[in-house]
């Protein structure tokens, strides 16, 4: 690498990743030896990165989306903003801290998209696809001891909703195949009922879980109709939990919920 260019912004990123080509890696820590100048550039940029990761995380640490998919999000913005400018990267005082801010600026951004997309894309069901489908029972009928659970959902369902919803190669025990409406409240086994509700984010699966057991004891207990209960639970799932467990934040106890299994082929 010669010595009278510097790094890019995004490669340098990149390097500290730990994401380049092992052959372009050593380029760049070669260059990193001899270039004062790029070496400054990667301590700003990594001290960017903890500063503001620490900051952000103390107060919305709960609602970040994973890591990997900010940084994802990151090296697509900085790329833009490498071909806008200039290939040769000039060094100065004033350009440290324009890209300092730069930085910041696209992970806030980069954490904001991400965590909207999740909640509209991964949290709750696409409603074209799953909106919910129902068995005709009564309150009685579910509340009947012991609960009774459906047949269980077939390899060939499974692989249809997975497709529907654009996961070719679902991760082992990463979601639930969960029932928009649970068999406890009526729910059937129709792909219409079904959606791959992941693990891996705040407002997950065993969250839900523990929502449908506190309405099935309220319906049981004559506190709630079968048919709210169905409603509520379909058309937006965590605004049910907000409300029937009066809290804005998952309550810790139901993180470790225990009652359907991952799904797995």
């Amino acid at each position: 690498m010669n010595k009278n260019f510097h790094i890019s912004e995004l490669d340098l990123l990149m390097a500290a990743d730990r994401e380049l080509p092992a052959r372009k890696a050593a380029e760049i820590h070669r260059h990193l030896e001899e270039c004062w100048m790029c070496r400054t550039r990667m301590k700003e940029i990594e001290d960017s990165i903890a500063d503001f990761m620490h900051a952000y995380r103390q107060d919305t640490d709960a609602q970040l989306p994973p890591p990997q998919a900010s940084r994802a999000l990151l090296k697509a913005q900085l790329g833009q903003l490498v071909e806008e400018r200039p290939s040769k990267f000039v060094f100065s005082r004033a350009g440290a801290v324009y890209a300092s801010c730069a930085l910041v600026f696209f992970l806030v951004l980069a954490a904001s998209v991400l965590h909207i997309s999740q909640r509209d894309e991964r949290l709750l069901p696409n409603h074209k696809l799953t909106p919910g489908a129902t068995r005709n029972v009564s309150e009685a009928d579910i509340c009947t001891a012991p609960l009774s659970r459906l047949p269980g959902i077939s390899s060939a369902t499974a692989r249809l909703v997975f497709d529907e919803y654009g996961i070719g190669d679902p991760q082992p025990h990463g979601y639930e195949l969960d029932y928009l409406i649970d068999p406890e409240l009526g729910g059937s086994t129709d792909a219409r009922n079904l959606w791959p509700q992941p693990y891996s984010v705040t407002w997950n699966a065993r969250l839900k879980d523990a929502l449908e057991d506190h309405l099935h004891a309220m319906v049981c207990a004559n506190q709630l109709t079968l048919t709210t209960a169905q409603q509520d639970i379909s058309t937006d799932w965590i605004e049910a939990y907000k409300r029937y467990f009066h809290t804005d934040a998952p309550i810790a106890e139901h993180l470790a919920f225990m009652k359907d299994e991952p799904w797995s082929y």
